[in-house]
């Protein structure tokens, strides 16, 4: 983190700024005078490492039976001890994250010997894995009521995102002028970005120290005048878009490549309904959803929402997760139903009837 604060990269720079002295005096270098630096680092600390060297796959996939320098386009380093990987021209990035588009393929690992008074390299192919889907995770909590003139849903909305699901933002949001970090809070909490209408907003973990190591926790308290509606003596609530707007896939051709996502990862959403005394819900088991794709008996990828239902409490529980990079072609039909489930989650609506 010291050195990705401190030191200002420049591809345009020349060779000069490979010489450490210059680099720390400067504070200024390229990319290959970053990678110097770096090692010059783990020599001094005996920290074991090795120089990993790859393409990015949405490009082309590393081939791993074909020496080609098309395949060394993307460098970084690889911890022995730790199995974890470093991508020290990334800004946005820490230990144990590099791009996702560097993973889920094979690289060139490159690790420094000595035969003699001779130091060089002896470089072997090697996969490098994706990170797991936990580790990516971008999670919801809603604690929603209506109104006391029963025209909106207020609600408390906490969105905690960690691993490669914050990459985009966490390391970037005191970037961001702060005048554009409630729109951006906005985007992000809100149900529905006409009619709903933010009234507080808060950012936590995004400091130099947090990024990849604490979740970013964006919180906030919304009017949803979009999820209410009355309906006679009756209410209709909207609550499935209360987790916002999801995407639904359509294939209008048929399909002849496998399927890949950018990275593994998870959302965990977690819903709370205080509805008002005097009222029913009538169909709670709408919110009974379970689509999921498996493997041997293990679930690889799965959409699910359990409800329980405690005085005038209703709990949501919506787990969605995608445990592989790839999927065979022959998954595909599975691959959409998961993916559309959230989608359907969306058109749910509740009715809320008068005892």
């Amino acid at each position: 983190s010291y050195i990705k604060r401190n030191i200002a990269v420049y591809e345009s720079l020349g060779e000069d700024y490979l010489e450490i002295p210059r680099i720390l005096d400067d504070k200024i270098t390229n990319q290959n005078g970053l990678m110097t630096l770096f090692m010059a680092m783990f020599k001094e600390h005996n920290i074991k490492y090795k120089v990993v060297l790859t393409c990015d796959r949405n490009e082309a996939l590393f081939d791993k039976d074909f020496e080609s320098y098309a395949n060394l386009q993307e460098y970084f380093f690889y911890f022995p001890d730790m199995d974890k990987f470093l991508a020290p021209g990334e800004e946005l990035f820490r230990l144990g994250f590099v791009p996702a588009e560097y993973s889920n393929n094979y690289g060139l690992f490159i690790e420094e010997v000595s035969i003699g008074d001779l130091q060089t390299g002896l470089g072997s192919v090697e996969y490098i894995p994706a990170s797991e889907y936990l580790e990516n995770q971008d999670n919801l909590t809603l604690k929603m009521k209506m109104s006391d003139d029963k025209t909106s849903i207020e609600m408390d909305v906490t969105r905690e995102m960690t691993g490669l699901s914050a990459s985009f933002l966490q390391g970037a949001f005191k970037l961001i002028p702060e005048e554009s970090q409630r729109e951006v809070g906005e985007s992000l909490l809100k149900a529905s970005e006409g009619e709903d209408e933010m009234l507080s907003f808060s950012a936590e973990n995004i400091d130099e120290e947090d990024i990849m190591v604490n979740p970013m926790i964006l919180s906030g308290k919304v009017k949803a005048n979009s999820l209410l509606e009355k309906a006679g003596p009756n209410y209709i609530f909207k609550i499935g878009l209360s987790i916002g707007s999801q995407v639904e896939m359509y294939q209008e051709k048929k399909r002849v490549l496998p399927i890949e996502n950018s990275y593994n990862h998870m959302y965990d959403r977690r819903l709370e309904f205080e509805f008002p005394e005097g009222y029913t819900i009538k169909n709670p088991k709408d919110l009974n959803m379970d689509i999921f794709y498996e493997v041997d008996g293990e679930r690889r990828m799965t959409f699910t929402s359990t409800y329980t239902l405690e005085g005038n409490l209703l709990k949501v529980k919506v787990i969605e997760y995608y445990r592989d990079i790839s999927y065979p072609l022959e998954t595909h039909a599975n691959f959409i139903k998961v993916i559309n489930a959230a989608a359907d989650f969306n058109k749910i609506v509740l009715v809320l009837e008068k005892e």
